[in-house]
């Protein structure tokens, strides 16, 4: 676990992928010596699904006043919660296990619907996923910013990649490699390539469900801070 301390000019915390992994978060804010009355925090997206404490991350996050990114996570929740048939995916699913079975739920879903898809501010946007390389954020369909990993300069997909390698489609490369953009952008959604630092780019998805770190960064300092 490495310990960063804010800088006095930082007043955005951003992190990668939680996954419902709440004891990490709590000691991702603990070592990072987040103040809820300082400090702002931005989940990336895919907040819930997988790990084993969704309900309490959602309640942590909320008594802090975090400010979520919707994930495909978070997405596919919404939409198998409000189907009249809960799909076997989701039943197996851990949200259908502590979240589901919340007297509050309905008040819980309505908030995360409520997440946006991305955020922008001075010097930075946060979204889940990726950005297009020729639409605008809002020209873009929910289902880009949550999925994108790889595209071609046209921000076409490719139709035969599985995600499980780095070896990508003649033409297609990480979403990134097409961005020009002034602004920062901070992402999740990719834990097979893990933290990423690149000029104007920084993913912080370190695959927490997994086993590993919980990964952060301080904004505007740069300063990464780590928990497991």
């Amino acid at each position: 676990m490495s310990t960063t301390a804010p800088r006095a000019d930082d007043h955005i915390l951003f992190v990668g992928d939680i996954q419902g992994s709440h004891g990490p978060l709590t000691r991702l804010l603990k070592c990072s010596g987040f103040n809820p009355d300082k400090h702002q925090l931005i989940p990336l997206g895919d907040t819930i699904n997988r790990g084993p404490a969704n309900l309490a991350t959602l309640k942590t996050l909320h008594g802090i006043g975090a400010t979520p990114i919707v994930g495909n996570h978070e997405l596919g929740v919404l939409e198998g919660y409000r189907s009249k048939i809960l799909p076997s995916w989701l039943k197996r699913q851990t949200v259908a296990k502590d979240l589901f079975r919340d007297r509050q739920v309905d008040a819980w879903i309505d908030w995360i619907a409520s997440w946006p898809t991305f955020l922008i501010g001075p010097g930075y946007i946060a979204v889940h996923a990726g950005l297009h390389p020729v639409l605008s954020l809002l020209e873009t369909p929910d289902s880009f910013l949550t999925r994108v990993r790889i595209c071609n300069r046209k921000g076409e997909l490719p139709s035969n990649w599985d995600g499980l390698n780095h070896s990508f489609p003649r033409a297609y490369h990480p979403w990134h490699r097409w961005y020009r953009g002034r602004k920062h952008v901070f992402y999740g959604h990719w834990a097979r390539m893990g933290v990423c630092h690149g000029e104007r780019t920084t993913g912080l998805d370190s695959g927490c469900v997994y086993g590993n770190p919980l990964s952060a960064i301080w904004f505007p300092s740069m300063r990464m801070v780590q928990s497991n």
